[in-house]
């Protein structure tokens, strides 16, 4: 029996027609990965999280003017001006995290024209912000403490930041790409078809004179088709959330190999292993440690095991979508690639030598 456009056609729009009569049962994990999404949002706001001063100044020196404007100037800090009285209140009812008073004495100098000591009173309430907020506010004063006397900061520290510009999305959509590939590619075909010997529906379309051929592309097809819908969802969702400009073709080129590859891991165990329950399990228990895998960045894992962990596929997909969002092309990722299609061709040969119709 050979391959029939005909029946492989049908089959296909069979199966995207199930998927629509039933979305939930399709599209549940592709739901919930979108809200860890909006998730990874919201934890990604409060890390620019901003805190509120409540500024009261009684000064008119230079140096009063310096420290307002280094505060203002500090961008995680939003500074409200206000009387003594309107501070304190603004900090009961939470509307300010930290109370700054500036003494009519800030800056003043005395008779030898020396500047006079004096200190800034700050208020804030315990368990809040207000701990933080003294940290940027004393720096703010240091810096016009140092300008005032004219005093050289003779140590400092220099910093280099390496992908200053990366954020925790960078580090997640690629794993949530990742999750979503192993779930419909690995996990889906391995329960569905154990799930079709174990009820004998094979049985049946082998006797309609069908060639397995049809059926098992026709399921490729069909995930397949579903699978890429989602990754650009996920994708485009991703560029609203977090206001980025992403390269969809080459994610979904990877996508693509990537799916290519956990389905066939999934036909080889349904292959495998005959029994439906067993099946799946056995696609849990290799699916699960992937998509573990696959939502951390190689750096926190091991260094012992990175050499093994780096060639296997999820590694492969997660890495080169990575280095994808920070803004690489599909040269970039060429030799992953490579990876990706060996593995393909490896478990497609399999999946093929183990499908069985009982």
């Amino acid at each position: 029996m050979n391959f029939s456009m005909r029946a492989y056609r049908a089959l296909t729009v069979a199966n995207l027609l199930t998927y629509w009569r039933n979305p939930l049962a399709t599209s549940g994990l592709f739901i919930g990965l979108v809200l860890m999404l909006g998730g990874v949002r919201f934890i990604d706001g409060s890390h620019q999280q901003r805190f509120n001063v409540s500024l009261s100044n009684h000064a008119t020196t230079q140096a009063a003017a310096e420290l307002i404007k280094a505060l203002k100037e500090e961008p995680t800090l939003v500074v409200t001006e206000a009387s003594d009285d309107d501070g304190r209140q603004r900090i009961q009812n939470g509307k300010a995290d930290l109370q700054l008073v500036i003494p009519v004495a800030f800056g003043t100098s005395g008779s030898d024209g020396h500047p006079r000591p004096s200190a800034v009173d700050v208020t804030y309430k315990a368990g809040g912000a207000g701990q933080q907020t003294l940290a940027l506010a004393a720096a703010a004063v240091d810096q016009v403490d140092r300008q005032l006397q004219g005093a050289p900061q003779l140590f400092a520290v220099q910093s280099h930041v390496l992908n200053a510009d990366a954020s925790i999305i960078d580090i997640f959509l690629p794993g949530l790409l990742g999750f979503n590939l192993v779930n419909s590619g690995l996990l889906v075909a391995a329960g569905i078809f154990a799930g079709y010997r174990s009820t004998g529906v094979l049985r049946r379309i082998q006797a309609t004179g069908t060639a397995p051929i049809n059926l098992v592309l026709a399921h490729a097809t069909s995930n397949l088709l579903l699978s890429m819908v989602q990754a650009v969802l996920m994708i485009l969702i991703a560029m609203v959330l977090f206001t980025l400009r992403l390269n969809i073709f080459a994610l979904l080129a990877v996508s693509l190999l990537g799916y290519l590859v956990f389905l066939a891991l999934g036909f080889a165990i349904s292959g495998w292993i005959r029994d439906a329950q067993r099946a799946q399990a056995m696609a849990a228990a290799i699916g699960f440690p992937l998509i573990f895998i696959g939502l951390f960045p190689p750096d926190v894992l091991p260094a012992a095991a990175r050499p093994f962990i780096s060639r296997l596929p999820i590694a492969l997909v997660t890495y080169s979508m990575r280095q994808i969002v920070d803004g690489g092309g599909l040269w970039t990722v060429r030799l992953d690639l490579l990876g990706l299609a060996i593995w393909a061709v490896i478990l497609l040969v399999g999946a093929g030598r183990m499908f069985r119709w009982d």
